[in-house]
Order: structure tokens, then sequence, then C-alpha cells
């Protein structure tokens, strides 16, 4: 068994730890410089931080945001939608970072966050839909847990002129399609707070 864990971070040591392993991942795997901005430290504060354990170590991590709080990543951007910044429901899933592994049931460490992600959302605040940006290449992977391409395409600044797609979807619909991945690491996961 993989003893994995999944919660909420809750202290300022969890967050510090939460932002070096992103900043980590995102540097190696995309070699992009996060920013520890003020901004960003705002989001992490407005938001719900997730980190994924596995043995004690991070191997992954997210973030949700209510969209109607003013203070998201893509109302900076100049990128979200009206109906999402005036929903209670919406939230903006982001700053996703995990390593490439797989638990005893070979349920990638992605699709364990995510699942995880999305049913503690559901559970514990009153969000049900999301918006997000991601690169073109992961359209497939969203598409599978029912996300609807916008066709609105972001460039970044400082991110060397890569695009990407602004996405929306239903959280239920994650929760569904990643039913066989939730059920399958429920025996993998140690702790879910």
């Amino acid at each position: 068994m993989v003893p994995f864990s999944f919660h909420v971070v809750g202290s300022d040591k969890e967050l510090s730890c939460v932002r070096a392993f992103r900043a980590a991942v995102y540097r190696r795997r995309l070699g992009l410089a996060l920013s520890d901005t003020l901004a960003e430290a705002e989001r992490d504060r407005l938001g719900y931080v997730f980190l994924l354990r596995c043995n004690g170590q991070p191997v992954g991590t997210a973030r949700v945001v209510p969209t109607s709080c003013a203070r998201t990543e893509l109302e900076q951007l100049d990128a979200l939608p009206a109906w999402a910044a005036r929903d209670p429901h919406c939230g903006e899933v982001g700053r996703i970072a995990t390593c490439r592994s797989v638990g005893v049931t070979g349920a990638t460490t992605s699709s364990i966050l995510i699942s995880a992600c999305a049913r503690w959302t559901l559970c514990h605040t009153q969000i049900l839909r999301y918006v997000a940006y991601n690169r073109l290449v992961l359209l497939p992977v969203w598409r599978r847990l029912g996300a609807i391409d916008t066709g609105e395409r972001l460039v970044i600044a400082g991110r060397g002129g890569t695009e990407y797609a602004l996405i929306t979807g239903d959280l239920r619909d994650v929760v569904a399609r990643t039913a066989v991945v939730g059920d399958a690491v429920q025996d993998e996961m140690v702790t879910v707070a």
C-alpha cells in the first residue's frame, strides 16, 4: 500500500513547503520561474491550497480560489469570463503541480490529486464549477474530465510565448469521471482531512 495523504494546507510552514514544491516542479517540468509575489500570496490566502503527500513527501499541490473574491489570476490577466466573476459557485483552479509517479492502483499522482481536490471542494465549499487555463497539450486530459474549451487563448508574459487555453467545467463531472480513480485510491489514502 502507498501511503498517500491529502489535506488543505493550514499553516504557514505547510504553505512555505507547498510554494517551494510548486516552484521546483514548474522550474523542472516547464522551465518556468514562478514569482512569489504578493498577489500569489493573496490568492493562496483567499483560496484553498491542497497538498498531496506520499510517504510524507509532497507529490502534488493545487489551488482553488473562489472567482467572486476578485483576486483570481484570470482576473489579473483580464481573462476571467464575466459570468464567472459573478458566480458564487465558481472557482479558479490553478497552480497544479505534481511529480510523475504512480500509486499501487496504477492511478497517476495528477489523477489522485484532481479527484481528491474535486471531492473535497464539493463537500466543503459552495463551489460547483471551475474556470482554469492550461497548456494546449493538456486539453485532452481536461476534456476527459468533462472540461469545455471556451476557444479563448492566452499568452502570458514571461512564459516564452506559450499559448494557453481557457477552460471551464463542473466539479461534479470531475468526480463522476474520476470515480474509478477515487474508489481505487481509497485504500491508498491514509488520511483525507
